[in-house]
């Protein structure tokens, strides 16, 4: 919305943010969601240096990672009502690592944009790769919704033990 156009679009966009995202009564219902991700990370954080001096080593840990994890099952119970990866789990790391190659290929500077008759070449090879890793984030993401459409169907809800939040239009 910050370098958005000015327009119908970008009213819009203001309007909802201004009457249903930044209103206090909405963040004040996020509150026990926000609050058990940040306890599950912490939970994570601490489990992982335990099992790490457990084994001897220095029990260093990626901040970042821990992060990215507590920041996507904040989104995944908002939207999903699940926490949707552990440090542990393939899906996590293989998710992480998508997200982390994306971000390093929208920063690095090419040719292309500068020479756009090059465009069409890609001769950085960074359109391709990054839309391969996006392919990968996004078969990921596929694999969390179908899962959740399946409990849906099948009748087996999962129940949490803090309300749904539901960020209305």
């Amino acid at each position: 919305m910050a370098i958005g156009r000015y327009g119908p679009n970008w009213s819009m966009l203001r309007r909802l943010c201004s009457s249903k995202l930044m209103v206090t009564k909405q963040l004040d219902q996020t509150a026990v969601l926000r609050q058990k991700c940040i306890d599950d990370m912490i939970n994570y954080i601490e489990e992982d240096v335990a099992e790490a001096q457990a084994q001897g080593e220095s029990g260093e840990i990626k901040v970042a990672h821990y992060l990215f994890i507590m920041t996507f099952n904040l989104i995944g119970n908002l939207v999903l009502s699940r926490d949707l990866v552990s440090p542990r789990s393939i899906d996590g790391h293989e998710f992480y690592d998508a997200m982390k190659k994306l971000t390093k290929w929208a920063g690095t500077p090419n040719v292309a944009d500068f020479f756009p008759f090059l465009k069409w070449l890609d001769p950085q090879g960074i359109m391709r790769n990054m839309v391969q890793d996006m392919g990968q984030a996004m078969r990921i993401v596929e694999k969390f919704v179908k899962e959740r459409t399946e409990e849906r169907r099948s009748g087996r809800e999962r129940t949490n033990d803090f309300p749904r939040c539901t960020i209305g239009v």
